[in-house]
């Protein structure tokens, strides 16, 4: 069901910013990738926030994302709307934020989903 021609839709808050940043663009792009929507969905299933299990992978991926300005604030807030709309197209609905992760690579608390049915 993954695939990254998916088109991210960033609502009023992130438009800009993600027309304008290609980190932002490539981390859409790095977040379809099978790679990364399997441990998501995993993780979910295991009652885990959708981010915690790939954040290692984000953080790896992205050196901007450990800069603590307000740059890498607002894209770490744009993953977790990308981690939203992907978990709704893997037949997911957002159930709680504020879940605390694992390891605090990059986020100290993510958004949980549960399944559909």
């Amino acid at each position: 069901m993954s695939n990254a021609s998916h088109q991210f839709i960033p609502g009023p808050m992130f438009q800009r910013a993600y027309a304008t940043n290609p980190v932002a663009q490539c981390a859409w792009r790095f977040l379809n990738d099978e790679r990364q929507v399997r441990p998501m969905v995993t993780g979910t299933r295991r009652g885990l926030a959708a981010l915690d299990l790939v954040q290692a992978d984000l953080a790896r991926a992205f050196e901007e994302l450990h800069a603590g300005d307000e740059t890498a604030k607002h894209l770490k807030r744009m993953i977790g709307r990308m981690a939203r709309q992907i978990m709704k197209r893997e037949g997911f609905v957002f159930e709680r934020s504020g879940i605390p992760v694992s390891d605090r690579i990059l986020f100290s608390s993510a958004a949980r989903y549960r399944s559909r049915s």
